[in-house]
Protein backbone atom coordinates (compact mmCIF):
# COMPACT_ATOMS: atom_id res chain seq x y z
CA UNK A 1 0.00 0.00 0.00
CA UNK A 2 1.43 3.35 -0.96
CA UNK A 3 1.74 6.41 1.23
CA UNK A 4 -0.42 8.42 -1.16
CA UNK A 5 -3.52 6.30 -0.49
CA UNK A 6 -4.52 8.07 2.80
CA UNK A 7 -3.87 11.43 1.14
CA UNK A 8 -6.14 10.44 -1.75
CA UNK A 9 -8.96 9.59 0.67
CA UNK A 10 -8.46 12.87 2.51
CA UNK A 11 -8.61 14.87 -0.73
CA UNK A 12 -11.70 12.95 -1.90
CA UNK A 13 -13.50 13.61 1.41
CA UNK A 14 -12.54 17.27 1.34
CA UNK A 15 -13.75 17.65 -2.25
CA UNK A 16 -17.02 15.85 -1.41
CA UNK A 17 -17.71 18.04 1.61
CA UNK A 18 -16.90 21.18 -0.37
CA UNK A 19 -19.12 20.05 -3.25
CA UNK A 20 -21.97 19.24 -0.88
CA UNK A 21 -21.62 22.66 0.78
CA UNK A 22 -21.79 24.41 -2.60
CA UNK A 23 -24.84 22.35 -3.56
CA UNK A 24 -26.64 23.21 -0.31
CA UNK A 25 -25.81 26.90 -0.73
CA UNK A 26 -27.07 26.89 -4.32
CA UNK A 27 -30.29 25.12 -3.42
CA UNK A 28 -30.86 27.46 -0.48
CA UNK A 29 -30.40 30.47 -2.73
CA UNK A 30 -32.79 29.07 -5.31
CA UNK A 31 -35.42 28.30 -2.69
CA UNK A 32 -35.13 31.74 -1.12
CA UNK A 33 -35.30 33.37 -4.55
CA UNK A 34 -38.46 31.45 -5.48
CA UNK A 35 -40.12 31.75 -2.06
CA UNK A 36 -39.18 35.00 -0.28
CA UNK A 37 -41.61 34.24 2.57
CA UNK A 38 -39.50 31.25 3.69
CA UNK A 39 -37.06 33.40 5.71
CA UNK A 40 -40.05 34.78 7.64
CA UNK A 41 -41.34 31.27 8.32
CA UNK A 42 -37.88 30.15 9.40
CA UNK A 43 -37.50 33.20 11.67
CA UNK A 44 -40.91 32.50 13.18
CA UNK A 45 -39.86 28.90 13.84
CA UNK A 46 -36.60 30.07 15.45
CA UNK A 47 -38.48 32.54 17.65
CA UNK A 48 -40.87 29.82 18.83
CA UNK A 49 -37.96 27.49 19.63
CA UNK A 50 -36.26 30.25 21.62
CA UNK A 51 -39.51 31.01 23.45
CA UNK A 52 -39.97 27.36 24.39
CA UNK A 53 -36.38 27.08 25.68
CA UNK A 54 -36.87 30.15 27.90
CA UNK A 55 -40.30 29.01 29.16
CA UNK A 56 -39.12 25.43 29.78
CA UNK A 57 -36.11 26.60 31.78
CA UNK A 58 -38.30 28.71 34.06
CA UNK A 59 -40.71 25.80 34.54
CA UNK A 60 -37.81 23.48 35.41
CA UNK A 61 -36.44 26.07 37.83
CA UNK A 62 -39.73 25.88 39.71
CA UNK A 63 -40.47 22.14 39.48
CA UNK A 64 -36.85 21.10 39.97
CA UNK A 65 -34.73 18.83 37.82
CA UNK A 66 -36.70 15.80 39.02
CA UNK A 67 -40.07 17.39 38.21
CA UNK A 68 -42.13 15.41 35.73
CA UNK A 69 -42.33 16.85 32.22
CA UNK A 70 -46.04 16.62 31.40
CA UNK A 71 -45.48 17.96 27.92
CA UNK A 72 -45.81 20.96 25.68
CA UNK A 73 -49.09 21.12 23.75
CA UNK A 74 -48.60 23.13 20.59
CA UNK A 75 -51.43 24.85 18.68
CA UNK A 76 -52.44 21.85 16.62
CA UNK A 77 -52.06 19.26 19.40
CA UNK A 78 -54.63 17.90 21.81
CA UNK A 79 -53.77 19.14 25.33
CA UNK A 80 -55.72 16.32 27.04
CA UNK A 81 -52.69 14.04 27.73
CA UNK A 82 -50.71 16.97 29.17
CA UNK A 83 -53.70 18.01 31.30
CA UNK A 84 -54.19 14.45 32.57
CA UNK A 85 -50.50 14.17 33.53
CA UNK A 86 -50.55 17.50 35.36
CA UNK A 87 -53.75 16.73 37.27
CA UNK A 88 -52.43 13.28 38.26
CA UNK A 89 -49.19 14.86 39.48
CA UNK A 90 -51.17 17.33 41.59
CA UNK A 91 -53.30 14.49 43.00
CA UNK A 92 -50.16 12.49 43.89
CA UNK A 93 -48.39 15.64 45.16
CA UNK A 94 -45.45 15.23 42.77
CA UNK A 95 -43.55 18.15 41.19
CA UNK A 96 -44.31 18.65 37.48
CA UNK A 97 -44.43 21.20 34.71
CA UNK A 98 -46.62 21.58 31.64
CA UNK A 99 -46.88 24.21 28.88
CA UNK A 100 -49.27 25.22 26.10
CA UNK A 101 -49.06 27.38 22.97
CA UNK A 102 -51.70 30.10 23.04
CA UNK A 103 -52.39 32.66 20.34
CA UNK A 104 -52.57 36.10 21.90
CA UNK A 105 -54.23 39.13 20.33
CA UNK A 106 -50.98 40.47 18.92
CA UNK A 107 -48.29 38.04 20.04
CA UNK A 108 -47.36 34.43 20.62
CA UNK A 109 -47.83 33.17 24.17
CA UNK A 110 -46.69 30.07 25.98
CA UNK A 111 -48.51 29.50 29.25
CA UNK A 112 -47.42 26.89 31.73
CA UNK A 113 -47.90 25.56 35.21
CA UNK A 114 -45.32 24.10 37.57
CA UNK A 115 -45.63 22.48 40.99
CA UNK A 116 -42.56 22.68 43.20
CA UNK A 117 -41.43 20.23 45.90
CA UNK A 118 -43.18 22.35 48.56
CA UNK A 119 -46.45 21.79 46.62
CA UNK A 120 -46.76 25.43 45.55
CA UNK A 121 -48.33 25.82 42.12
CA UNK A 122 -47.03 28.63 39.89
CA UNK A 123 -48.13 29.99 36.53
CA UNK A 124 -45.44 30.92 34.01
CA UNK A 125 -46.33 32.97 30.95
CA UNK A 126 -44.04 33.85 28.03
CA UNK A 127 -45.12 36.73 25.76
CA UNK A 128 -43.18 37.23 22.51
CA UNK A 129 -43.61 41.01 22.84
CA UNK A 130 -42.46 41.08 26.46
CA UNK A 131 -44.19 42.71 29.39
CA UNK A 132 -44.76 46.44 29.70
CA UNK A 133 -44.02 47.25 33.31
CA UNK A 134 -44.14 51.04 32.96
CA UNK A 135 -46.84 52.45 35.20
CA UNK A 136 -48.44 49.07 35.87
CA UNK A 137 -47.60 46.82 38.78
CA UNK A 138 -47.89 43.27 37.47
CA UNK A 139 -48.44 40.58 40.08
CA UNK A 140 -45.54 38.18 40.30
CA UNK A 141 -42.00 38.38 38.94
CA UNK A 142 -41.23 39.77 35.48
CA UNK A 143 -38.02 38.77 33.71
CA UNK A 144 -37.96 40.12 30.15
CA UNK A 145 -40.53 38.09 28.24
CA UNK A 146 -41.50 35.88 31.19
CA UNK A 147 -44.02 36.52 33.98
CA UNK A 148 -44.03 34.11 36.94
CA UNK A 149 -46.89 34.23 39.37
CA UNK A 150 -47.81 31.99 42.31
CA UNK A 151 -51.28 30.50 41.97
CA UNK A 152 -53.87 31.44 44.55
CA UNK A 153 -55.86 28.28 43.87
CA UNK A 154 -54.03 24.95 44.22
CA UNK A 155 -56.33 23.24 41.69
CA UNK A 156 -56.16 24.52 38.09
CA UNK A 157 -59.17 24.62 35.79
CA UNK A 158 -59.41 23.74 32.09
CA UNK A 159 -59.98 26.90 30.07
CA UNK A 160 -62.29 27.07 27.04
CA UNK A 161 -59.16 26.85 24.86
CA UNK A 162 -58.31 23.53 26.53
CA UNK A 163 -55.26 24.37 28.61
CA UNK A 164 -54.90 24.33 32.40
CA UNK A 165 -54.85 27.64 34.24
CA UNK A 166 -54.94 28.52 37.90
CA UNK A 167 -56.36 31.94 37.02
CA UNK A 168 -59.46 30.92 35.12
CA UNK A 169 -61.83 32.77 34.81
CA UNK A 170 -59.65 35.71 35.90
CA UNK A 171 -56.88 35.68 33.30
CA UNK A 172 -53.83 37.87 33.55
Amino acid sequence: MSRTFPMTIWLWRRRTILGFSVLVAALSGAILYKAPELPDLFQDWLNRQRAWRIERQELINIAGKNGKDCGYARFSEDPTPANRCALESIAHQKPFYVAYDVQGRDSHLIVGLALDRLLKLSAVKYDSLGWDTSGVKLPGKVMGHVLIRPCEEPHPQVTPRGYLSCEWPHHW
